[in-house]
């Protein structure tokens, strides 16, 4: 049997599909980016004009035989892989929201789909991005989370946050935490348990889902997170087994925190919950400087008092 890499043949002369001018028609004008991908080592087979255009490529060759996973922002490429694998070997379409960076080092967020056929004897992905252009449209839980926080700070502010989080996303925990000047651990501010405060604890962060956040690093483990981190104290005491979480920057754009969900359940990513993380992280930064700003200032000033908002 005649094996070869499609990427290794002229564009359209590689195989009979690619000769059948209805269907080269329909690829390349396509209103969404399509992407050609090699099952074995997920290079870029092939693409249409969208992606050349999405991905600030200056033409198909800028793409072809480049890494997939040099496109994700965030993601850890081997834990993406995995996750693809999984879904489509068993015939399902994977589907996934997260954040794409161009050629040009611009980001957007993006909307994956991939499913995996069989030509000429040879296992490709084809995979769709559709970029998520307006987030800010009234969606619930985006404006339920503004509705019911916006006038709250501090410590408030935390707790009703991650109350909130708990419920809008159905999921068992969620909590703030505060990364240690050691960088080794985070100890959350306020940990919430079946939408209840609960007593703050402490995660070692290397060997957990923490250690891609604090690079800065938006980080989503759907399942099996005991698997992927079998030596974590708390992942495996705590009986978790989804998580979800985003970097808290400080106005210098250091990671100072991290905002989560953890479920002992599947977790079923919710669209746009990604940029929904980013903005309220933002916030949670600006409030934690402001909060140890005021702690100085009482070293200072012995009736210092915070304009804090108790709602």
């Amino acid at each position: 049997m005649r094996e070869y890499k499609l990427s290794k043949l002229p564009i359209n002369r590689g195989s009979l599909w690619m000769n059948n001018e209805f269907v080269q028609f329909i690829f390349e004008n396509a209103s969404d980016s399509v992407l050609i991908i090699d099952g074995s080592d997920f290079t870029i087979l092939e693409c249409n004009k969208k992606a050349v255009d999405l991905f600030h490529a200056s033409d198909k060759v800028d793409l072809i035989n480049i890494p997939l996973f040099n496109l994700y922002q965030n993601e850890p490429a081997k834990f993406s892989k995995s996750m693809v694998i999984s879904k489509i070997h068993s015939g399902e379409t994977y589907t996934q929201e997260l954040s794409f960076i161009t050629l040009k080092n611009h980001t957007f967020w993006g909307r994956l789909s991939a499913v995996e056929i069989v030509v000429d004897s040879q296992n490709i992905i084809v995979l769709k991005i559709t970029k998520v252009v307006d987030y800010l449209k009234a969606e619930e839980a985006l404006s339920t989370l503004i509705r019911q926080t916006s006038k709250v700070t501090g410590m408030v502010f935390f707790k009703e946050l991650t109350r909130l989080l708990s419920q809008t996303y159905d999921t068992k925990f969620a909590f703030i935490g505060k990364i240690d000047q050691k960088n080794s651990q985070v100890v959350t501010l306020k940990f919430c348990a079946d939408q209840k405060d609960e007593k703050n604890i402490v995660f070692q962060i290397d060997g957990s889902p923490l250690q891609n956040i604090i690079k800065g690093y938006t980080s989503f483990y759907p399942q099996k997170l005991s698997e992927l981190f079998p030596q974590n104290y708390l992942v495996s005491n705590m009986g978790i087994e989804s998580f979800m979480g985003s970097p808290v920057f400080n106005s210098n754009g250091e990671v100072i925190g991290i905002l989560a969900i953890m479920d002992d359940k599947p977790m079923v990513e919710i669209p746009n919950t990604r940029h929904i993380f980013s903005l309220f992280s933002s916030r949670i930064g600006a409030e934690i400087e402001r909060m140890d700003t005021e702690n100085l200032l009482r070293k200072f000033i012995p009736d210092f008092k915070s304009a804090e908002i108790t709602g």
